[in-house]
């Protein structure tokens, strides 16, 4: 039977030229291929996961490989991470002149501790995720996609004139702030 490995032998034709049992011991016997590219022989699982080195030890590990038919690799693509704190500060300084840093704060207790700089990260967070867009809370046709808290809950919505500390600029956007900074947001619901 002809077989394709597009992994770890691109473009060439195996062919299966036997199939042995393995004793493996404590775990009894186990078919495998005996796989041959060319002049070399390898060894796979049933299941068309390459054995390391033909070893008698099952590689749970390697992913399965083999195909009847060809196949084709395409690109990997890793998406980018969320945004950072840090890299909405930074982007802050960067945008606003009269950005300011500093550790004061007094808070009744550790849970609005906790709250209250779990908002002011989101608040910098929104800045870099709406690129600096403000809205106009006296426009009243104009939609603003917010995120905010109802009976401690998060909730998603949309405002025309109500202002909100979460607002965004897209629904888009704030769906991606919402799924990215869901912790922040949960630390921070008692003040949304």
């Amino acid at each position: 039977m002809t077989v394709y490995d597009e992994v770890f032998q691109k473009g060439q034709k195996g062919e299966i030229t036997d199939i042995e049992t393995w004793n493996r011991e404590y775990l009894g016997d186990m078919k495998v291929l005996i796989v041959s590219f060319g002049r070399s022989s390898y060894t796979y699982s049933t299941r068309g996961a390459l054995l390391a080195f033909g070893s008698l030890k099952l590689n749970y590990v390697m992913p399965v490989t083999l195909s009847t038919s060809p196949y084709t690799i395409g690109e990997i693509k890793q998406e980018p991470s969320p945004p950072t704190l840090h890299d909405a500060v930074t982007w802050c300084k960067e945008k606003y002149d009269d950005f300011i840093e500093n550790l004061c704060g007094k808070y009744i207790d550790d849970e609005y501790e906790l709250a209250f700089d779990a908002l002011n990260s989101l608040i910098i967070l929104r800045e870099l995720y709406n690129e600096g867009w403000i809205p106009d809370w006296s426009d009243v046709d104009q939609e603003k996609y917010v995120i905010f808290a109802s009976n401690y809950e998060l909730q998603k919505g949309v405002r025309f004139q109500e202002n909100e500390n979460l607002y965004f600029k897209s629904e888009e956007i704030r769906d991606k702030f919402f799924e990215e900074q869901f912790s922040l947001l949960k630390e921070a619901s008692i003040l949304l």
